[in-house]
C-alpha cells in the first residue's frame, strides 16, 4: 500500500513534466508559424510599396512630359496670336 502511495505522486509529477515539455514545443511551433506569417506579410507590403513607387515615378515622368508639351503649345499659341495681331493691323480689320 505504501508503494502505491509513492508511485501515484511520482507518476503525477512525471505526467506534469511531460505535459509541460509537450506544451512548450507546441507553443514554440505556434510562435514560429505566427512569426513566419508576419514576415510574409511584411515582405508583401514591401513589394507592394516598391511597385507603387515605381508606378508613381512613371506617372511623374509622364506628367513632366505633358507639362513640357503644354508649355510648348502655349508658346506656339502666343506666337500665332502675335502674328494674327500683326496681320490684323496690316490689313486693317
Amino acid at each position: 500500500m505504501e508503494t502505491v502511495l509513492i508511485i501515484i505522486p511520482v507518476l503525477a509529477a512525471a505526467t506534469s513534466v511531460i505535459t509541460f515539455f509537450i506544451a512548450r514545443g507546441n507553443d514554440a511551433k505556434e510562435r514560429g508559424i505566427e512569426s513566419g506569417t508576419i514576415k510574409a506579410d511584411l515582405d508583401y507590403i514591401k513589394s507592394t510599396l516598391t511597385s507603387l513607387r515605381e508606378e508613381q515615378k512613371a506617372i511623374a515622368e509622364k506628367t513632366d512630359g505633358l507639362i513640357e508639351r503644354v508649355i510648348t503649345a502655349e508658346q506656339i499659341a502666343k506666337t500665332a496670336i502675335a502674328r494674327i495681331d500683326v496681320l490684323e493691323n496690316h490689313y486693317g480689320n
